[in-house]
């Protein structure tokens, strides 16, 4: 004979609501890393974006500096008899001309093209480096501002739990009024504490979300930046003696 057994397991619902929040796979939470942010970031920032396309512009006027004007078709009717059909004229002629600038003008031409584009290459990477600068900054604040949360959380379950002991011997008539009464308003302070601290993170989540286009989105947490010199992107800028280039 079988036995069946079963297993009730209850859960409270700021308990279950914790374990969802963490999960990515519910859409509520996830983790962003420093290289992460910057990815995202530079796709969307305006200023990127603005730089981005003065390169591309920049770099189609160095190809059109090769290239020679235009040629013109022309087409010419030599004898127009009066009160005639146009198959009466005499003679039609069809040509294609051709202009060529003289060989120092292309060159010129040619030359402040590049060093326009290679203007506009510093001007994009100098908006690179500027807002990785700006996300890396945002996402320290972040950083910081968790660990300040996980801190004064444990500080004022510490302070709670010391204040809930002081109120039950004051009850039993182990404890004095002035000990519970100075634990309690540690707690209220501590929670004080808390919400200030809880809020500057959001604050700082709206920052850092602003800058990577997730708009007012703060439902994600930042892992550890680790070290900044092995995290961070290489946006040196790499001078170029040529005229052929990588589109940006």
């Amino acid at each position: 004979m079988q036995k069946k057994v079963f297993l009730k397991l209850s859960l409270s619902p700021v308990f279950l609501f914790t374990i969802l929040f963490q999960m990515t796979g519910f859409g509520l939470a996830d983790t962003l890393s420093l290289q992460k942010s910057i990815s995202m970031g530079v796709l969307t920032h305006p200023a990127v974006l603005s730089a981005r396309g003065e390169l591309k512009a920049a770099s189609g006027s160095v190809w059109k500096s090769f290239s020679p004007p235009s040629p013109v078709l022309r087409v010419e009717n030599a004898w127009d008899p009066r009160g005639s059909n146009i198959s009466d004229y005499g003679e039609q002629t069809i040509g294609i001309s051709q202009s060529l600038d003289f060989p120092l003008l292309t060159y010129f031409g040619v030359k402040s093209a590049h060093y326009a584009r290679q203007s506009a290459s510093s001007v994009y990477h100098i908006a690179l480096a500027q807002t990785s600068a700006e996300i890396t900054i945002a996402y320290l604040d972040i950083w910081l501002a968790q660990q300040k949360v996980s801190i004064a959380e444990s500080l004022h379950q510490a302070i709670e739990r010391l204040a809930t002991g002081a109120k039950l011997k004051y009850d039993v008539g182990e404890g004095t009024s002035i000990e519970r009464d100075r634990l309690k308003a540690q707690a209220e302070q501590s929670n004080r504490s808390l919400q200030k601290t809880t809020l500057e993170l959001t604050l700082a989540k709206l920052q850092l979300a602003q800058l990577i286009g997730r708009h007012d989105d703060t439902s994600f947490q930042v892992s550890d930046p680790g070290r900044l010199d092995s995290i961070l992107p290489d946006i040196s800028v790499k001078p170029s003696n040529s005229y052929i280039f990588e589109e940006a």
